[in-house]
């Protein structure tokens, strides 16, 4: 007698949802936006500090680290978006891939 449980098909279109995959891109998001906020921010400080321009160069790699890290998080966005669509045909099969978008 098989003593294993039946096996049920996860919500989502029938496949496993891939945790380890999903955590490697929030460390490397968080990672990418700790990094350029701190390089933007730091120097920013280091400019102000040598030029004696109070808090502009730092407000400005403040902006930059903000802008630097929309890009990165837009960018992981299309990425999940394009392997989504692409599992999406694979589980559709051929022929079927394209219909039902106008």
């Amino acid at each position: 007698m098989d003593n294993q449980a039946p096996a049920v098909e996860p919500a989502g279109g029938g496949r496993a949802r891939e945790p380890r995959r999903a955590l490697q891109r929030a460390v490397g998001l968080g990672t990418d936006l700790l990094a350029g906020t701190v390089l933007f921010v730091v120097g920013g400080y280091w400019l102000d500090r040598r030029r004696g321009t109070g808090v502009f160069w730092t407000v400005g790699g403040l902006l930059l680290a903000l802008a630097y890290g929309a890009y990165e998080v837009w960018k992981t966005v299309r990425a999940i978006e394009a392997e989504e669509r692409s599992l999406k045909a694979a589980q559709a099969g051929p022929g079927q891939a394209g219909k039902g978008r106008t």
